[in-house]
Order: structure tokens, then sequence, then C-alpha cells
């Protein structure tokens, strides 16, 4: 709990709000409602999308023309990934 705890801290540090519209983007075939999710990630230029929401987490990468690729990874992976 004090790994989640920690996470939750650096995220309200480091967020940034991401404003525009979205792109009407149809790549989360498991749920539609998804989407928007999605898209605000590749609008946002971030490396990755943290979700414990398994219709995103079975992509384990989105990939659009014209944008940078996003890693989805859940709570646990992404605290890894920080710690290395």
């Amino acid at each position: 709990m004090a790994q989640l705890a920690a996470f939750h801290r650096w995220v309200e540090r480091n967020a940034e709000v991401v404003e525009g519209e979205y792109q009407d983007l149809d790549i989360v075939p498991r749920d539609a409602k998804d989407n928007p999710i999605a898209a605000t990630a590749l609008e946002g230029q971030v490396p990755y999308l943290v979700s414990r929401d398994q219709d995103l987490l079975s992509l384990k990468v989105l990939r659009v023309p014209g944008h940078r690729s996003v890693q989805i990874v859940g709570p646990q992976a992404f605290l890894r990934l920080l710690r290395r």
C-alpha cells in the first residue's frame, strides 16, 4: 500500500493537464469508452499510460501513425519502471 501512496504523490507532482480536442480514434476494440483515454495519452505524447483496465492493458502499446507510441502498464509495473 505504501507503494501506491508513493505513486499517487508522484502523479500529483508530475501530472500535466492536456487540453484540446480529442481525436476521434477507434483504437480500443474491446471497450469504446476507453478511446478518449487512449486519445488523451496520444495527444499528451506520454511514454506510459498507467491503468488497471484490462481492455487497455490487453493492448500493451498504442501505435497510431503521426503519434509517439504509448506503452500501457499497470501501477506495479510502472513503479518498477520508475526504480530503474
